[in-house]
């Protein structure tokens, strides 16, 4: 049995096509329940992952209801926390 010796070759292999295309994608527009000043994290056309940070709202015209209700539910947030220590306690105590 004889063996042939092969050296590798490095090719580039380049096909350029001309096209048209559609892109479509899938957005949410999203409003703000107030008046404020916008900061915009990226510029216009730039990509960003899933789940990024897109822009801040400063409130201007008082506080927006979207603000009341996070306060609301910290502060339920906070009782519900106090509670369940103090349940956590007692039964450890009995």
């Amino acid at each position: 049995m004889t063996f042939k010796v092969v050296l590798p070759e490095s090719t580039i292999i380049e096909d350029n096509v001309e096209t048209r295309a559609v892109i479509l994608k899938k957005e949410s527009l999203y409003k703000a329940e107030g008046n404020g000043i916008i900061d915009i994290a990226e510029t216009e056309g730039e990509r960003l992952a899933r789940g990024s940070e897109v822009c801040k709202i400063q409130v201007t015209s008082g506080e927006s209801n979207i603000q009341q209700e996070i306060k609301e539910l910290d502060e339920k947030n906070s009782t519900i926390k106090g509670h369940r220590k103090r349940e956590g306690h007692s039964k450890r105590g009995g």
